[in-house]
């Protein structure tokens, strides 16, 4: 194992647990449902639009949940089956009006948050912890050869974010990213550490065209 400075070691590990903390942090249909039957959100809304807790208001939450979300929800062998299910939706997904300030709209948000303790054994959750396994095991990888691509490795975390689409094609990336890590750190660790300064320039400038591209 290459010697690494202490002092990028410990930048390694702040860089990792500020990335890890955010990581764990990701945003499901259970969670925005939770978020939106928070008892402050009506308060935050009034107070935005000027208007008192006595005077009439009707929010309307526009959601729109396909196939991958609803896998997400289901046990992970049911729902690696329903991924893969093509969407009935030309504009893909289900385009939904839920007035949530309704005692019916408000009780299915209630519903869906309910389901907080399931989320540990969906098919959504096992596929978040295992992007965040393999990104780990590149960080760790990268760290006994290169104490600045492990920085700039642990920096790829940055593609795990957002909601929806937007997080499955991040993740996406990174699975493409760390195909063949450990080879490629063994025979061509300078084109691969051009390679991951190449994508978290992606990420900052340009990250739907370029996730687009490598799709």
């Amino acid at each position: 194992m290459l010697a690494v400075d202490f002092r990028l070691d410990l930048a390694l590990a702040r860089e990792v647990a500020k990335r890890l903390a955010t990581w764990m942090t990701a945003e499901d249909i259970i969670r925005v449902a939770q978020l939106k039957t928070r008892p402050s959100r009506l308060a935050r809304v009034r107070g935005e639009l000027g208007i008192g807790d006595r005077d009439p208001l009707m929010v309307t939450d526009f959601l729109k949940p396909g196939p991958a979300e609803v896998a997400a929800l289901l046990p992970p062998a049911l729902g690696r089956l329903f991924a893969k299910m093509p969407d009935p939706r030309p504009g893909g997904g289900f385009a939904l009006r839920l007035p949530t300030t309704t005692a019916w709209g408000f009780a299915a948000l209630k519903l869906l948050a309910a389901l907080r303790s399931w989320r540990r054994r969906s098919f959504g959750f096992a596929e978040e912890e295992a992007a965040l396994q393999r990104w780990l095991e590149a960080v760790f990888a990268a760290a006994e050869h290169d104490a600045d691509l492990a920085l700039d490795t642990a920096r790829l975390a940055v593609w795990a974010r957002g909601y929806g689409t937007v997080r499955r094609r991040g993740l996406a990336r990174l699975a493409q990213q760390f195909t063949n890590w450990k080879t490629r750190l063994a025979n061509d660790r300078e084109a691969l550490a051009a390679e991951v300064r190449s994508s978290l320039v992606a990420a900052r400038d340009d990250p739907d065209g370029d996730i687009k591209a490598a799709a």
